[in-house]
C-alpha cells in the first residue's frame, strides 16, 4: 500500500468527519464516496471498511436507508481483523437503524441482537433504538386497532420555536378521548402521530438550531395530549437541533420540559 495514499485518505476522512459532526451529511457522503471510488486498492481494505461505514451513517441521517443498508452489508461481508471489531459493531448498529427506517422491524432487532452478542453488554444507542422499535411495534398495533375503532376529529398543533404554529387535522380513537385514557395506547398513539408527521414538519422549511446558528437536522418532539376536550387536541412543542444527542438537544429537552409544565398549569387553570 502507498504510504502517501493512506495519509491523503486520512486527511480526506478527517474532513468528512468534520462535515458529519456539523450536520453537513451530503458533503460528508461525497467525501467518503470519493475515497471509496478513487482510493480503493491503494489503501488497506480496513480503511475502506471504515469509510464505507461512515458513509452509511450519512445515508441514515439523509434517510437514504437502502443505500445505508447496502454499505453496511458490504462492511459486514468482508473479513474483520480483530483490531477493527469496533467497525463491525458500528455496522450492525447502523444496519439496524437502516432496517428500522425501511420499516423492517424484525431485521432491525436481528442486527441489534448481533451487536449485543459481539459487544457483550448493552450500549446506549442500541437500547435507544430498541425502545424506538418497541414503540413502533406498539404503535402499529394501535393503528390496527384504530382501523376497527370509532374515530374523532382532532387537531395536532405543532409549535416550533417562535414561528406560527403548524396546525394539522387528524383523527384519534374515540376510546382515548376521556379524562383518564389508558396510558400505553395513548403513548403509542402519540408516538405514531409524531412519527407520521415528522418528515412533513422537518421539510416544511429550512430550520435553524434553536440554540446556535447551525442548520437543524432533526426535531425533538414533546407531545402533550388534551384528548378529553370537546375538540381533542395534541400540542407538540418542538425544538430544531443541529446534532442528535448533542449539547443543543440536551438543553432543548430541559427547556421543553419547563414549557410543558407551564402549558399543563395554564390548561388546568382554564
Amino acid at each position: 500500500m502507498e504510504a502517501n495514499s493512506e495519509t491523503k485518505v486520512q486527511q480526506l476522512q478527517a474532513n468528512g468527519n468534520l462535515c458529519y459532526a456539523s450536520g453537513r451529511y451530503t458533503d460528508a457522503a461525497k467525501i467518503y464516496s470519493y475515497i471509496i471510488d478513487s482510493c480503493s486498492g491503494r489503501v488497506t481494505p480496513d480503511t475502506i471498511r471504515i469509510v464505507r461505514c461512515n458513509r452509511a451513517a450519512c445515508y441514515n441521517e439523509l434517510e437514504k436507508y437502502q443505500l445505508a443498508a447496502e454499505d453496511c452489508g458490504r462492511v459486514l461481508s468482508n473479513p474483520c481483523p480483530a483490531q477493527s471489531e469496533s467497525i463491525t459493531l458500528k455496522a450492525h448498529l447502523r444496519l439496524a437503524r437502516s432496517f428500522f427506517g425501511l420499516g423492517e422491524l424484525e431485521l432491525a432487532t436481528d442486527q441489534l441482537d448481533k451487536f449485543r452478542e459481539l459487544n457483550g453488554m448493552p450500549g446506549a444507542a442500541e437500547l435507544s433504538l430498541r425502545v424506538r422499535i418497541l414503540e413502533e411495534q406498539v404503535a402499529q398495533d394501535c393503528v390496527a386497532d384504530e382501523l376497527r375503532a370509532p374515530m374523532r376529529l382532532m387537531h395536532f398543533v405543532v409549535r416550533v420555536g417562535r414561528v406560527a404554529p403548524i396546525i394539522i387535522e387528524d383523527q384519534v380513537p374515540a376510546v382515548l378521548c376521556s379524562t383518564n385514557p389508558p396510558r400505553i395506547p395513548t403513548n403509542a398513539f402519540l408516538a405514531h402521530l409524531v412519527q407520521k408527521h415528522d418528515h412533513h414538519i422537518r421539510h416544511s422549511r429550512e430550520w435553524t438550531c434553536w440554540k446556535c446558528p447551525a442548520k437543524a437536522v432533526s426535531l425533538v418532539h414533546t407531545p402533550c395530549a388534551y384528548l378529553h376536550l370537546q375538540e381533542p387536541i395534541v400540542v407538540d412543542i418542538v425544538q430544531a437541533v443541529c446534532v442528535q444527542g448533542g449539547e443543543c438537544e440536551m438543553q432543548a429537552r430541559a427547556l421543553m420540559a419547563s414549557q410543558m409544565e407551564k402549558l399543563n398549569r395554564s390548561t388546568k387553570e382554564a
